[in-house]
């Protein structure tokens, strides 16, 4: 999904966050590297989800 999303050109980047059960390093690599902008492992506290989503709303 974070592959197909910013292959769109035609919208401002938005921030893509994954929420998962996999936190091998191997796991988080794999999801950055296809276009996420952050990883977290379940259950993230949702605090951290939004502080990392608002941050990028202010930069």
């Amino acid at each position: 999904m974070a592959r197909r999303i910013r292959y769109v050109d035609d919208i401002p980047a938005p921030t893509l966050v994954a929420v998962t059960g996999l936190e091998r390093t191997e796991d988080v690599s794999k999801s950055l590297r296809s276009g996420f902008d952050h990883h977290f492992v379940k259950p993230a506290p949702m605090p951290v989800i939004l502080a990392a989503l608002t941050a990028r709303v202010w930069h």
